[in-house]
């Protein structure tokens, strides 16, 4: 159910309370371990807070009990049938007029990276995901020309805001980083479409957006802005 490199273990006490050396390394490596033991896949939630035992590298101080969490990424596995209430929600939106529509919580935590930030996502992974897809649907869209917007350069505003950081370094530019085994399809959605990975349900799920919204039931500005 989980990859085990998914599995990111963290600490509420970043820094030793003796010493205050910056980091606190876990003196168990073998404690994730059951974190991705497919007997508990939900016993085990990323909401679930654990203990175990720390001890800091510099001063060889043992810090006991210190609380834990983790981060579970699981394979993208939403339907036809997921995406296809999302786009009638958002068809109604425009439709109805309607000034707000709750897409659920989204719960991530702050990762400082050297000088970059990265959000790990607790709670919304699927949801993130599935709508990245249909962005990457409108953009592609707008830029092949086989759809009609009156808002200048739409495409260009949507992959700067959401899907890429162009000035980051090229294995990092595309914003969303799902589970490995789904990273090489994601990717392969941002090149030539003969590249497209068919078999994987990223690729099924961005070209059911692709043809839905081609079809223009709302225009692609109002389905933007829902």
């Amino acid at each position: 159910e989980f990859e085990m490199e998914q599995c990111h273990i963290e600490y509420r006490t970043p820094k030793c309370p003796l010493c205050y050396h910056p980091k606190i390394i876990m003196a168990d490596p073998n404690f994730a371990v059951m974190f991705v033991n497919k007997e508990y896949p939900y016993k085990y939630t990323c909401m679930s807070h654990k203990k175990a035992d720390f001890y800091c590298p510099d001063c060889g101080k043992i810090c006991r009990d210190k609380s834990i969490h983790t981060v579970y990424q699981r394979k993208y596995d939403w339907k036809y049938e997921n995406c296809r209430q999302l786009y009638d929600d958002l068809v109604k939106i425009a439709k109805n007029d309607r000034q707000s529509h709750f897409f659920g919580s989204i719960v991530s935590e702050v990762v400082p990276i050297g000088g970059k930030i990265v959000y790990h996502v607790i709670d919304g992974q699927q949801r993130l995901t599935t709508i990245t897809l249909m962005l990457l649907a409108i953009k592609n869209l707008i830029a092949n020309e086989k759809v009609n917007v009156e808002e200048n350069r739409l495409d260009e505003q949507i992959a700067q805001r959401f899907l890429i950081a162009p000035y980051a370094e090229e294995n990092d530019r595309i914003k969303l980083i799902p589970v490995k085994s789904d990273r090489d399809a994601l990717y392969r959605l941002f090149g030539a479409e003969e590249d497209y990975d068919r078999s994987s349900n990223l690729t099924i799920n961005y070209q059911f957006f692709y043809d839905t919204i081609m079809r223009e039931e709302v225009p692609v500005i109002d389905l933007y802005h829902a």
